[in-house]
Formats: structure tokens, C-alpha cells, sequence
């Protein structure tokens, strides 16, 4: 074989890897993080807010797994007082995998019933009023 074939398989197998690449870069899925990111981000603001508001309590809001519920607790000086609380279960790397739950409670507690998780890590993001002051709290939670 002379030098002109062998640039040539060389130029048809550098090419063949470049189409591959391409295809398998087609059935790879490209979704934001979340969707409508770029409303969400004209209105963050507010959030920092509600976290800069949650930081400055005593206690910290918990969230805990016992094998079916998760289990939100809200400091203790709230037991007692109406809370309204958008708690969101967020799977970075599965958007199926998210939950979302509202509710109100005077417990100074949820207890939410989740299933059919897959093993991964989620953020807790709990929206929560009390009367007309907000907070919110993230937590990093490694599901078992």
C-alpha cells in the first residue's frame, strides 16, 4: 500500500470518528437546569432575601429521611403559628426524579410521603411564610 492510501483510511477513519461523535452527542440531552431559569433569575432577589431572613434565626430549619417520609422541622418558636411551606424535592441529574409538595401546618412540622426515589443526591428547597414574612432554607440531602 503506497502513502496515498494511507492518507486516505487515515482522512475516512477521521472522519467516521468525527461522525460518531456527532451522533452520540445528538442523543445526549441538553436541558436547562431548570426550566424558565432566566425568569427565576430576574426575581432571585427576593430568595437571597429569604435566605439572608432564615439565617438570622436561632434555629435552623432540618429535614431528615426515616424510609418513607421526609421529615421537614421548622424552628421551635414557630410551633404554635400557621406556617405555609412550598417544599421542592430537586434531582440535579434527573429532572423526573423532582417533587414538589405544599402545605400548611401549625406543628412546627411536616411530615411528607415520598416514593419511588431513585438513589441520588437531591436539594430541599423549602419556600416557607409565616404571616407575611418569607424564608427559605436549601438543604443537601444524599437519598439512601
Amino acid at each position: 500500500m503506497n502513502w496515498g492510501y494511507k492518507l486516505m483510511t487515515v482522512f475516512v477513519l477521521f472522519v467516521l470518528g468525527i461522525l460518531v461523535m456527532v451522533y452520540k452527542a445528538s442523543q445526549f440531552s441538553s436541558e436547562l437546569v431548570t426550566t424558565g431559569y432566566y425568569e427565576k433569575e430576574l426575581v432571585y432577589q427576593n430568595q437571597i432575601d429569604a435566605m439572608n431572613r432564615s439565617a438570622a434565626l436561632n434555629e435552623a430549619v432540618t429535614v431528615s429521611y426515616n424510609g418513607k417520609y421526609l421529615i421537614v422541622k421548622f424552628p421551635d418558636m414557630f410551633r404554635g403559628v400557621e406556617i405555609v411551606a412550598d417544599v421542592e424535592l430537586y434531582c440535579p441529574s434527573d429532572k423526573r426524579q423532582d417533587r414538589h409538595f405544599s402545605q400548611k401546618t401549625q406543628f412546627a412540622g411536616l411530615e411528607l410521603v415520598v416514593t419511588d426515589l431513585q438513589p441520588a443526591k437531591y436539594y430541599v428547597n423549602v419556600n416557607w411564610y409565616q404571616n407575611d414574612d418569607h424564608y427559605f432554607d436549601k438543604i443537601e440531602l444524599i437519598w439512601p
